[in-house]
């Protein structure tokens, strides 16, 4: 079919196409509108302790990766799901919960990743976020109380000792700048020496017992299957889904398409001619003559006549037609098909 027979097409059932626009477009925000807004939450976690490691070797990656794949089943079991539940003490089942629940592991990490579509998109948010604090709570992972306990009070030494640093560089300041003046004598100079390296010899000591109780925590942190949240869920602003604008625009267009295949459809299983032209394509046979319509239905019989006057401008096209007829091609066998004018009239055909 060319080009300027679907333009045709178009402009012959450009009332439909529109109709269709319109319906699809209007279904399209209808369903939309009818919709209740969902909103996504994601919190992601870091399984496997190479992560926090300067120079992890390749099995602790390996385990990392392994480890990730068991981590998105054990986020599913009743345990943590019915946590979460009783933590935020919501009106769902674990069975609601599990199919809210979305688990991805991010390619070529140990990163997984989970959603939630709620609804509520602060409780979307807060439920992500406890079902991570749940899984970091039943892994075995996780220190024991008297390891945390340990961990807690190196932490408040080391902020303890790290004041008392600040406290001796600061009278190690004020020393040196005594020790800058000339006026003093030779007593006090040393008196001032002797100050200042003791000063000196207890910051270094302190500054060694940091990092011994450094040491000791990593000691203690320092687990291969380990699992920790790497980012906690926002609060989503925006619902899920296409906006409004773009689902009603797409329904138009399908709207509108699925007019103009029905327009197709029809068009292919109508043969109807429309036109002189329509007839020689079919056919491939050339047009003899073309007779315009003159008349209406209404008028009397004398004004349907072609001798009346309204009828004038189809005097050449009986001439055209007439000289086809009697002048035609004499190399090849003339047959003229001559149908009824009326249904149930009788045809016939000649040859010459």
């Amino acid at each position: 079919m060319e080009i300027i027979q679907y333009i045709r097409i178009i402009r012959r059932w450009l009332w439909l196409l529109v109709i269709g626009a319109i319906i699809g477009g209007s279904v399209s925000f209808m369903f939309y509108i009818s919709q209740p807004r969902m909103y996504n939450a994601q919190s992601l976690i870091a399984i496997g302790g190479f992560i926090q490691a300067p120079n992890p070797d390749q099995q602790e990656v390996r385990i990392g990766f392994d480890l990730t794949e068991t981590y998105a089943q054990l986020v599913r079991t009743q345990d943590v799901l019915e946590a979460t539940l009783n933590n935020l003490e919501i009106d769902l089942t674990t069975d609601e919960l599990n199919d809210l629940l979305v688990t991805r592991i991010l390619p070529n990490t140990s990163l997984l990743q989970l959603d939630i579509t709620y609804t509520d998109s602060i409780l979307s948010a807060d439920l992500v976020n406890m079902i991570a604090n749940q899984l970091i709570l039943a892994s075995p992972s996780n220190l024991t109380p008297e390891q945390q306990s340990q961990v807690d009070l190196l932490n408040e030494q080391i902020t303890s000792i790290t004041q008392e640093i600040t406290d001796l560089r600061g009278q190690l300041t004020s020393l040196d700048a005594q020790l800058s003046d000339n006026n003093i004598d030779e007593n006090q100079r040393e008196e001032l020496q002797l100050t200042r390296t003791t000063l000196i010899n207890l910051i270094n000591q302190s500054s060694s017992n940091i990092a011994q109780f450094t040491n000791t925590i990593a000691s203690l942190q320092e687990r291969t299957n380990s699992v920790e949240i790497v980012e906690n869920a926002r609060i989503p602003q925006e619902p899920e889904g296409q906006r409004i604008i773009t689902l009603t625009i797409l329904g138009v267009i399908l709207g509108g398409g699925l007019a103009f295949g029905t327009a197709l459809v029809y068009e292919y299983l109508n043969d109807t001619f429309h036109n002189s032209e329509e007839v020689s394509q079919s056919l491939k046979q050339p047009i003899l003559g073309v007779i315009s319509s003159f008349g209406n239905k209404d008028d009397g019989y004398d004004n349907q006549l072609i001798t009346n006057k309204l009828a004038e401008r189809v005097f050449d096209e009986f001439r055209i037609l007439r000289t086809n007829v009697l002048f035609p091609d004499m190399d090849k066998s003339q047959i003229y098909l001559v149908t009824s004018a009326l249904p149930s009239e009788e045809c016939g055909y000649f040859e010459f």
